[in-house]
């Protein structure tokens, strides 16, 4: 009997952010801006790396409310899988688009919070989000020896995918692991008027024991 083996698949968690219905009224439409931070090449509005107490876009109470509301409902998903849900933000910061705005493929390996990887890294879809806008990468291209002709049709041929256009829309919420590579086109008519707007951010562990207890009470257990 031949098979073909799953190697080394990544983990993409999606849900429903449970109080979406509460806060997709409260965003406000502002007008078309760029802001892109230097070394990126793309075109945004953003509050990377956070969003500031004295943002001029979103109230600070807006902001603090949902980062408490989503982290709830991310530890509550992770529960449900046996994962560790003891996790704190690192970063979390808003992006803005209209039509014609982008952002180029990218990862989140370095958080400009502590210079670490995050554990987790996630996107919020908070208003106006289409399918397709949102898409993944895969990290490994210069590495392949296949050539794409070779596996066409053929039950390989999933696994040589270069891309991975979502179906990711309004209240999703996905968890990923920070090296996957993820890109932005917003090509709609909804986004000439209708601002695109998304809440991204980086997750890390914390414990209240070290790491060396931590060694030691796993091998005695």
């Amino acid at each position: 009997m031949t098979q073909i083996i799953d190697l080394f698949a990544t983990p993409v968690i999606a849900f429903k952010f449970e109080k979406h219905d509460e806060y997709v009224t409260k965003w406000q439409n502002w007008e078309k801006e760029d802001n892109t931070p230097e070394g990126w090449n793309c075109s945004l509005y953003t509050s990377f790396p956070n969003v500031k107490s004295n943002d001029p876009k979103i109230p600070k109470d807006l902001i603090s409310n949902l980062k408490e509301d989503l982290l709830f409902n991310i530890k509550k998903t992770l529960l449900k899988h046996r994962l560790s849900e003891r996790l704190k933000y690192q970063t979390f910061w808003y992006n803005a688009y209209y039509q014609g705005q982008n952002q180029e493929p990218h990862n989140h390996l370095l958080s400009p919070a502590q210079g670490i990887p995050p554990t987790w890294s996630g996107v919020y879809f908070a208003k106006n989000c289409l399918p397709k806008q949102f898409r993944f990468h895969r990290a490994d291209l210069s590495l392949w020896t296949q050539n794409m002709f070779n596996v066409s049709k053929s039950p390989l041929e999933k696994y040589y995918e270069p891309r991975h256009d979502t179906v990711f829309s309004d209240g999703d919420v996905i968890l990923f692991p920070p090296h996957v590579r993820h890109s932005v086109k917003v090509t709609e008519p909804l986004n000439v008027d209708n601002q695109r707007l998304t809440f991204a951010f980086n997750l890390d562990n914390y414990y209240t024991e070290s790491y060396e207890q931590q060694v030691i009470r796993s091998y005695r257990t």
